[in-house]
């Protein structure tokens, strides 16, 4: 009988996959603010209606959430991207790093220091 659902498996071999590939190429990964993404996933248009000030606040807040959450060190922006981008719980995400339930708690709790930090002027 299977301990982990496929999901955390399968997650697990892309997260590897993935990480493999960064360490390769030695750059960081680029994120898509999710603001800029409509429902399909797309990235949005916004109609002529639209205030051209909080576009602009939107996008500049979206962009610093990209810049700190890739600021990150590594196993801290995996477990932020698993938990609060993809709903896995903290065990889904200890089977996914190979490490405790405990020490999720700590990687997301030292994750929102961080962020906290450098999003302190956008908030």
């Amino acid at each position: 009988m299977p301990k982990a659902r496929f999901k955390t498996w399968l997650f697990k071999i892309a997260a590897n996959y993935c990480l493999n590939e960064i360490r390769r190429s030695k750059s960081r990964p680029r994120f898509i603010a999710p603001f800029d993404l409509n429902e399909a996933g797309f990235i949005a248009i916004a109609p002529d209606t639209c205030d051209p000030g909080k576009a602009l606040e939107t996008k500049e807040l979206g962009c610093a959430v990209r810049r700190a959450i890739a600021n990150l060190p590594e196993k801290q922006r995996i477990a932020v991207l698993l938990q609060r981008y993809d709903g896995f719980s903290y065990q889904e995400i200890s089977r996914i790093l190979g490490c405790s339930v405990p020490a999720v708690e700590a990687l997301l709790q030292l994750a929102r220091q961080s962020l906290k930090k450098q999003l302190i002027p956008y908030l």
